[in-house]
């Protein structure tokens, strides 16, 4: 047996959360929601001849489901988590780890601009490039890389 006691590293620096933004989400899908539903209901007023009350049950059954959606949406979107830890980027969903990336010199970020959307893309050396998420607010994302040591290349316009 070994006397050796356990130690925390405390060299290794403090660990950086960043967690999923659950109003983020629930604006994004609630917006893409109403707008979905009013393109499905809308033929269902113009052209279906049934009683006023059958169409507003089934205009309030979708958006019920819909709120439904984005409210489960919203939920999941808060366990999407990146945390910095011993040098390592690691991005996990519901406690499973979906992706690690080393945070050196060699680890590159930039914003790639694809007509009016801005997309963050992270490239580690032997790793094809990874965009994280919609759910992590991307200026504390960014902070998060430049502050740990990763490599900012200019921004690119597609």
């Amino acid at each position: 047996m070994s006397d050796q006691k356990p130690s925390l590293d405390y060299l290794a620096g403090p660990i950086q959360v960043l967690t999923g933004s659950a109003w983020r989400a629930f604006r994004a899908m609630a917006g893409a929601s109403v707008i979905g539903v009013s393109l499905l209901t809308t033929p269902l007023w113009i052209f279906v001849h049934a009683p006023i009350a059958s169409k507003v049950g089934v205009t309030l059954l979708l958006f019920a489901i819909a709120l439904v959606g984005a409210i489960v949406v919203s939920i999941l979107a808060k366990f999407t988590v990146a945390r910095v830890q011993n040098g390592m980027l690691n991005f996990s969903f519901c406690g499973l780890r979906t992706r690690t990336i080393p945070l050196d010199s060699t680890t590159t970020f930039q914003i790639r601009q694809y007509g009016r959307l801005p997309v963050l893309v992270i490239t580690a050396p032997g790793q094809r490039g990874y965009v994280p998420n919609g759910a992590l607010d991307r200026p504390a994302l960014l902070e998060l890389l430049r502050h740990n040591g990763a490599s900012e290349l200019p921004t690119q316009t597609r």
